[in-house]
């Protein structure tokens, strides 16, 4: 042999072994690899789409939502300032107790006609009110709750309010004639409304507080406009007063 092919047996023998093993490791490698890609194994979890936000419509949003928020502030200020500036209508207060009887009779200036339908189907005209005719309309209806006008801005007539619908929770409306209805509409949790020219007139109220109520026996068809003196020296006066009080003028 020559020393060639010596040299290069003696290099199989000392490294061939190692070379073999290493041969075979990397191609159990790729062997195992290929199977684990192939094989499904399925989805573990939930999968979500990557989606970005589209910035226009994010700031379409806060832009809205901005305008929005600027509309119920000027509402909830614009609601705040007309409570704030109603009519105060300066009644005074009465410094005496005592019921003032008002007749609200009125006498027809003009007939009222309906039309009627006839046993032939055809309308006509059928006279209900014939003109001159007077008219109670308390012989018609009569108010189921009374009505109590004071000012807001009298801590005695506020005091006296309060007492009142305790009373009368279910009988009674409140009715302010100065002051903030809203404030203290939440402070009692109650309805308060606020009066108007129309309303004072009709009732015939010119002092506060003053109950508006309706009369009974002798005053079946009046109304009773009460006004009270405060502070008041009988706790029940009010329950006195409901139906006007009898030395009423």
């Amino acid at each position: 042999m020559s020393d060639n092919f010596c040299i290069g047996l003696k290099s199989m023998i000392l490294f061939g072994r190692p070379l073999l093993v290493g041969l075979l490791v990397i191609g159990s490698l790729f062997i195992f690899s290929s199977v684990s890609v192939a094989k499904d194994l399925g989805v573990f979890g939930r999968l979500y789409e990557i989606k970005e936000i589209d910035m226009r419509i994010l700031i379409a949003k806060q832009l809205e939502e901005g305008a929005v928020k600027k509309v119920q502030d000027e509402v909830v200020k614009s609601t705040e300032d007309f409570y704030e500036n109603l009519t105060d209508y300066g009644l005074r207060q009465s410094s005496i107790t005592t019921t003032k009887w008002v007749d609200l009779t009125i006498e027809v200036n003009r007939d009222i006609q309906a039309p009627q339908k006839l046993a032939n189907g055809s309308w006509q005209n059928k006279l209900l009110v014939a003109k001159g005719t007077r008219v109670n309309p308390l012989d018609h209806v009569r108010p189921a709750q009374n009505m109590l006008f004071f000012s807001g801005d009298s801590k005695l007539q506020v005091d006296f309010a309060i007492d009142a619908l305790k009373k009368k929770p279910y009988n009674l409306i409140l009715v302010m004639t100065a002051g903030n209805p809203s404030k203290f509409s939440e402070r009692i949790k109650a309805h308060v409304y606020y009066a108007n020219d129309a309303l004072l007139k009709k009732f015939h109220v010119k002092y506060v507080p003053s109950l508006v109520g309706t009369g009974k026996d002798e005053h079946q068809g009046l109304l009773a406009v009460t006004r009270f003196r405060l502070p008041a020296t009988d706790e029940s006066i009010l329950e006195k007063a409901w139906y006007g009080l009898e030395d009423g003028i």
